[in-house]
């Protein structure tokens, strides 16, 4: 087998929906390798996520508060520290899609926000992005509204202490853990805005 050989693209054969499960569908999609091959795999087909890095004052530019969302995760049947987030839905801009959700969570508003990076969650299952996006100036405005089936504590904890949260396994979601390393680069100003932004589609 020659392993210095660049994968080929798959020809799309037909597309064929599986199970609608409403927060995301199954496809099988056919499809037909260049040497002649076919098989059919199973995609995840969901709306973009995105996560919120929502930033307060803590006195010190370098390490500010931030804030965080713990909720019961029916996947992992346990509950999960991450930052909030959620679906943007169809026609919403990430960033939008995170000053929404970051309100109807937490009741918290800021400044502008900022899109960090746009990458996929899982390309062997997903054909969605994760948006990563960053909102300073944070404070609480509102009561939250949560989804009928939504119960979420907020706390602030200084940017310094998310890695210490990881390490203790308090942290478990992969997808917050990208969103505290691409907010360790915005902070060090080492990670451009909008980063990998499209890079993906």
């Amino acid at each position: 087998m020659d392993t210095d050989k660049a994968p080929r693209p798959w020809e799309l054969l037909s597309e064929t929906p599986v199970a609608d499960c409403k927060v995301f569908k199954i496809v099988k999609r056919t499809l037909r390798h260049p040497d002649g091959r076919t098989g059919d795999f199973y995609v995840n087909r969901s709306a973009d996520w995105v996560q919120v890095a929502a930033l307060s004052d803590s006195g010190d530019p370098s390490d500010p508060f931030v804030l965080l969302v713990n909720q019961y995760r029916f996947g992992s049947a346990r509950t999960s520290w991450e930052f909030p987030g959620g679906i943007v839905e169809a026609g919403e801009p990430p960033e939008a899609a995170a000053a929404r959700e970051l309100l109807e969570e937490t009741g918290y508003a800021g400044g502008r926000p900022r899109l960090l990076a746009s990458y996929s969650p899982n390309p062997a299952l997903h054909e969605n992005l994760a948006h990563f996006v960053v909102i300073e100036n944070c404070r609480r405005v509102a009561d939250p509204r949560w989804d009928s089936n939504e119960e979420i504590q907020s706390k602030l904890v200084r940017a310094s202490g998310l890695w210490p949260m990881v390490k203790s396994g308090e942290i478990y979601h992969s997808i917050a853990i990208n969103c505290a390393f691409f907010l360790e680069k915005f902070l060090a100003g080492g990670f451009g805005v909008n980063a990998g932004g499209g890079a993906c589609r």
